[in-house]
């Protein structure tokens, strides 16, 4: 793979390379949560109980700080290097794929074919009442599944103590006050994001047109764009990745409540912080614009996905599932890289509880999505058989054997 670190390392001003919440930061937490409050009553309004909701656990998010990271009232980011978030947004619209573009070009599409037409029966407020029954199912079904995760958490409590305190996450251990609190603080966090990250596919079906007669039209390319964006999702997340650690305001502002908890399963959406969620899904990834039927499928299997790869803690359900597959782990566990997917998939194929149904799945999707840690290893210099990922393995034999011997290849 011929790639160059200049591609995707730019940037105008120098790095300022973050991991993990500091005290400095509250002022900035404190904005950045208010922006998340605003945008929640912009998209849901107050009289939604899931805007209610995001409200209730923003200020849950604004009490929990000072307690998990104590304070230190300093000038915010916004006002020290103001330019910072307009540089942020830039680099996103430099980062966008031609996927984004034909999504954006699909939805117009539909909503001038209905302009056009007024006499056709397009039954557009059906189709608005599909999307958003869709919405709601989705929702509902992954954040039960969220509480599910939860529950088995919560009867863990002693076991995820002894995994943390023998992992390379010892280290943050000593500041944690409760490990329940840590796994509701989980929840919650994952719940939030969640709800943060939907709203542009809310605000989508709310203020947009979708029509009937064009559905099976629609839905058809729909498909198309997303089976293409397996071909650039590498490339795009490395970037958008990257960006979120070495740009003070980004990690502070956007990601940095993707690793301000314990690394479960319960944080899991689409790798991303509260705002994250929203500037992504915006700027970046095309399923908010796609025929709403699509965008429900694709939202249900990347959440769900997401919560499942995100699963490091071995012996909890929904236990580890990605042991030889993703990379991702040593990045939760305190390391830089890999920013990009981490993936390697192919590997799957020689399990010996892969389905072929999945093999056969794999072996369609592109190679640059499914040996993504190759970009990682090109670029950043990140080797597959580090020590940190080493000690994870050894984690995972210890305390899941079962995982670790089903997610080992033949022979």
């Amino acid at each position: 793979m011929k790639t160059s670190p200049k591609t995707y390392h730019w940037l105008f001003d120098k790095k300022r390379t973050r991991v993990f919440y500091k005290q400095k930061d509250y002022v900035d937490y404190c904005i950045m949560i208010t922006l998340c409050f605003f945008l929640l009553h912009i998209s849901y309004s107050i009289h939604n109980p899931v805007g209610f909701l995001g409200s209730i656990i923003c200020a849950y998010m604004l009490v929990m700080f000072p307690i998990r990271h104590g304070v230190n009232l300093s000038a915010p980011i916004l006002i020290r290097r103001p330019l910072e978030s307009v540089k942020s947004v830039l680099y996103r619209i430099v980062n966008i794929k031609s996927t984004w573009v034909l999504a954006i070009v699909l939805m117009l599409s539909d909503n001038c074919f209905i302009f056009l037409t007024p006499n056709l029966p397009h039954n557009s407020q059906l189709m608005r009442y599909v999307a958003l029954s869709l919405f709601y199912i989705h929702l509902v079904y992954i954040s039960l599944y969220r509480t599910l995760i939860l529950f088995r958490h919560l009867q863990k409590i002693p076991h995820i103590q002894e995994v943390l305190e023998q992992s390379v996450y010892s280290k943050q251990t000593s500041t944690i006050k409760s490990t329940t609190s840590e796994i509701i603080f989980a929840y919650l966090t994952g719940l939030l994001t969640h709800i943060i990250t939907l709203t542009p596919w809310y605000m989508t079906i709310n203020l947009l047109y979708f029509s009937l007669i064009s559905a099976p039209v629609t839905l058809f390319l729909s498909c198309l764009i997303h089976q293409h964006f397996y071909k650039t999702k590498s490339d795009w997340y490395y970037r958008d990745h990257w960006l979120s650690h070495h740009i003070e305001f980004d990690f502070v502002y956007l990601h940095g409540n993707h690793h301000d908890t314990i690394p479960s399963g319960l944080i899991g959406v689409a790798g991303n912080g509260f705002l994250e969620g929203f500037l992504r899904h915006t700027l970046g990834h095309p399923t908010t614009f796609l025929n709403p039927v699509a965008a429900f499928f694709i939202h249900n299997r990347t959440v769900k996905s997401d919560i499942n790869n995100h699963q490091y803690i071995p012996g909890v359900y929904p236990f580890v599932t990605t042991l030889e597959t993703t990379h991702h782990s040593v990045h939760h566990y305190g390391n830089l890289a890999p920013y990009g997917l981490g993936l390697i998939l192919t590997e799957k194929i020689h399990f010996t509880n892969c389905p072929e149904k999945e093999k056969s799945r794999i072996r369609k999707l592109p190679k640059a999505y499914t040996e993504a840690l190759k970009l990682d290893e090109s670029i950043s210099g990140y080797c597959r058989n580090n020590t940190k990922f080493k000690q994870y393995k050894e984690l995972v034999l210890k305390f899941e054997p079962k995982s670790a011997e089903s997610n080992r290849p033949v022979g």
